[in-house]
């Protein structure tokens, strides 16, 4: 999770990353006290279906560069759904244009809209 400039957290998809620059030197190792590794628990669907217990409005911006507004109905092995509606909407049946299900795969960040 990145929180820019202006506060908003933003979930990158690790595998989207090509390089860092400039981390600060407090930034959290990839182990835990015990010193064994905690990525392998803590990967981008954990992150995600978090997002989607707390039912917050997210703005998913995939590798094709196509932007997805809604709320995340479902977090699956490799994909997730996203239920399309307006910004500032609650996520109600009338309010849904589509659902779309996206592939993990193709997941560059989740930006928290409503935080």
């Amino acid at each position: 999770v990145v929180i820019d400039d202006r506060q908003t957290e933003r979930l990158v998809a690790l595998l989207m990353v090509e390089a860092f620059g400039q981390l600060p030197a407090d930034v959290a190792p990839p182990y835990d006290e015990a010193g064994t590794q905690i990525a392998w628990r803590l990967d981008l669907r954990h992150a995600l279906r978090g997002i989607s217990r707390d039912r917050s409005h997210v703005r998913v911006v995939l590798t094709s560069g196509l932007v997805v507004i809604g709320t995340i109905d479902r977090v699956g092995a490799d994909f997730i759904d996203v239920a399309e509606h307006e910004p500032g909407e609650p996520r109600r049946a009338g309010n849904v244009g589509v659902v779309q299900t996206l592939p993990l795969r193709a997941v560059v960040e989740v930006i928290r809209a409503d935080r």
